[in-house]
């Protein structure tokens, strides 16, 4: 059974759009989760210092590699 073409077309995009930007919801988790451990857990603030580490780990972690 073949699909659609608009199916086809969707699931297209859709794999064009997770190699393009990777894989969002993995980074949305680990860039929550220091956030919320240090303001639930540590009760210490969020800094822009903090935050900007955070990102850097984030984008060096889920940088593409090369071979």
């Amino acid at each position: 059974m073949s699909r659609h073409p608009r199916v086809t077309r969707a699931i297209e995009l859709r794999e064009a759009v997770r190699q393009r930007h990777g894989h969002l919801d993995l980074a949305m988790d680990i860039l929550s989760g220091p956030l919320y451990f240090r303001l639930l857990i540590t009760h210490q603030p969020l800094t822009h210092d903090h935050i900007d580490r955070v990102l850097r780990a984030v984008f060096t972690g889920m940088s593409p590699r090369s071979t």
